[in-house]
């Protein structure tokens, strides 16, 4: 099967798992297995298609097979024409997408057919609560959560629940905590963490001159979101200090550590916290990777004319064929990042489909993070300015350390609608694959972003996480996207969250880091520079990102007189 079908398969008999649930939620006080039961088969259902993909491709990787490379390469170009074609809509072209995504589609079932036997799918498919419990030290916990359609025992409800199962190492059974109705978690606590932490950046608050900021004042209210979520779990995670946190529903869209309790103490204060896909992925064997080679993007030339990128794509076949990472650059120059929360610059594509602004804040970033690498010894890339370009993406091959610093877009149902009346395309815009409603900017974007023509042999600048998924990041160890609204994308309560971050594990990755809303310039440039410094120290990535956050907490707070989480705290990291 290729991933539509698998997808397609998992829809037809999807009402098995929360049937499951809400027999074992109901049973759990009774019959305590009730709950182990529920843990390894949602251990066996999160992210089944992601992962079975993921290992189909690698798998491919490594064949060394010619003809399964050549159908990999057929699958690539099919789906990267489709995702073109929809970002230019030029006339015709939802025909044209079809017929070439049930050719991709052709292609894939071939593939699947041609690669079998997928042996780490195999291995952890078999995983139970025990084998979780096992790979826990004494101060760990691992977390699963859930959201599920509730089945009353006679029928189907309209009403979807939450719940979180937490296995400790001297646990005899996972604990199963009931969270209650979707509708009521959803509502006031979550849009009142949106509303005070995510789309405040602390501007109509700002004190008076002269006038003292309350200590704490600007943090936002995640109180009610730490009472509805998190609470309710702590009796389980008692003398815990190091929770492995597998989220669901709306949780796979913010980052939980910014929950505070009534004290204001964060959970990123009290926990070191982990993301993971799945609970199960604390089985896997840690990544193999060895080198020290990294490919920095940064600071795109959005306005690069045709000519432009046509000559620097002949020098970088030139400097080594169409694999080669390096090429002679010359750094854009760098405007000064201005003080004023009211106008520093943001990494998101807020124009939708106007044109991009420039982005200097990102070229300190690359210039920073390509010293610290080299100072430890690394073989470092960057590619700046006109040659920030999508081509360099595509022609990755799994370096351990990928960083881009851009422009990023996650799109609505609304901007859609509000892409296709400014284009010269006649019809609402429906993009039925969610993989092409997020992704990144890089050289040359504007010419499609401003209503042009695609042309023909050069890429249009707007890679897509339907295109993501096809680049090379076997061994891969991390992937950074120091952009706006990365984390972003459509829910499935099964597979995740189908945007950036899926089509980068799919291509190998072994761990994202990804923002949840639109991040400034300035701040960001400063928390990946404290990010990297404190990794490279020795630090494990997790750690890293959270001693950074905690830093330019401070940092913030100085500058602003306040606690102001939307500047430092969007971003999260995901291992699989």
């Amino acid at each position: 099967m290729s991933e539509k079908d698998r997808l397609q398969f998992l829809a037809s008999v999807h009402g098995v798992f929360p049937a499951y649930f809400s027999f074992a939620v109901a049973r759990h006080e009774h019959d305590p297995s009730a709950a182990g039961k529920m843990f390894d088969l949602v251990l066996w259902e999160k992210g089944i298609v992601g992962t079975s993909v993921s290992a189909l491709r690698a798998r491919v990787a490594a064949s060394g097979d010619s003809e399964a490379v050549k159908l990999m390469d057929d699958l690539t170009a099919k789906k990267s024409e489709s995702a073109q074609l929809a970002t230019s809509r030029p006339p015709g072209w939802v025909e044209l997408q079809s017929k070439l995504d049930a050719e991709a589609n052709e292609v894939e079932q071939q593939l699947a057919r041609h690669v079998s036997g997928v042996g780490e799918q195999k291995n952890l498919a078999g995983a139970t609560w025990q084998d979780v419990q096992k790979s826990l030290k004494p101060s760990e916990a691992a977390v699963e959560i859930v959201r599920y359609q509730f089945h009353d025992g006679k029928n189907w409800t309209n009403t979807y629940r939450y719940a979180a199962l937490v296995v400790t190492p001297r646990a005899s059974a996972p604990s199963l905590i009931v969270l209650g109705d979707a509708r009521k978690l959803e509502s006031t606590p979550i849009s009142s963490y949106r509303t005070n932490v995510a789309l405040t950046r602390g501007v109509a608050a700002e004190p008076a001159p002269g006038e003292a900021s309350t200590p704490g004042s600007g943090a936002g209210d995640t109180t009610a979101a730490y009472d509805a979520f998190w609470k309710p779990l702590e009796p389980a995670l008692a003398g815990v200090k190091r929770v492995y946190v597998s989220p669901d529903g709306v949780l796979n869209q913010i980052p939980i550590s910014l929950f505070a309790d009534a004290s204001g103490k964060m959970l990123l204060e009290k926990y070191e916290l982990r993301y993971v896909n799945s609970t199960k992925d604390l089985l896997r064997p840690p990544s193999a990777s060895s080198s020290k080679s990294a490919v920095l993007l940064g600071n795109p030339k959005f306005d690069l004319t045709e000519p432009e990128e046509r000559a620097v794509l002949a020098q970088l076949n030139v400097a080594g064929g169409k694999s080669s990472l390096v090429a002679s650059l010359t750094p854009a120059p760098v405007a000064p990042a201005s003080p004023s929360p009211a106008v520093s610059g943001q990494r998101s594509a807020g124009l939708r489909g106007g044109a991009l602004i420039p982005l200097p804040g990102t070229q300190v970033e690359v210039d920073a993070i390509d010293k610290l690498l080299k100072d430890s010894g690394w073989q470092v890339t960057p590619y700046t300015g006109d040659h920030a370009l999508e081509e360099v993406v595509e022609r990755l091959r799994n370096p351990r350390v990928v960083h881009f610093a851009t422009h990023g877009f996650f799109l609505t149902d609304q901007d859609l609608t509000q892409k296709s009346q400014g284009s010269s395309y006649s019809g609402t815009v429906t993009l039925q694959d969610p993989m092409l409603r997020s992704g990144l900017f890089f050289a040359g974007a504007n010419r499609v972003e401003t209503g042009g023509a695609p042309i023909a042999g050069i890429e249009d600048g707007v890679l897509t996480a339907y295109q993501v998924s096809q680049i090379n990041l076997q061994n891969t160890e991390l992937v950074v996207l120091s952009a706006c609204e990365t984390g972003l994308g459509e829910q499935s309560n099964s597979e995740g969250v189908f945007g950036l971050r899926r089509g980068l594990q799919e291509a190998g990755a072994d761990a994202v880091m990804m923002s949840m809303w639109s991040v400034p310039d300035r701040e960001t440039q400063e928390l990946m520079a404290l990010f990297y410094a404190k990794w490279l120290s020795g630090l494990d990535k997790p750690e890293a990102l959270r001693q950074a956050q905690l830093k330019e907490r401070e940092v913030v707070r100085q500058r602003y007189n306040k606690d102001l989480p939307f500047y430092w705290g969007a971003f999260v990291l995901i291992s699989r």
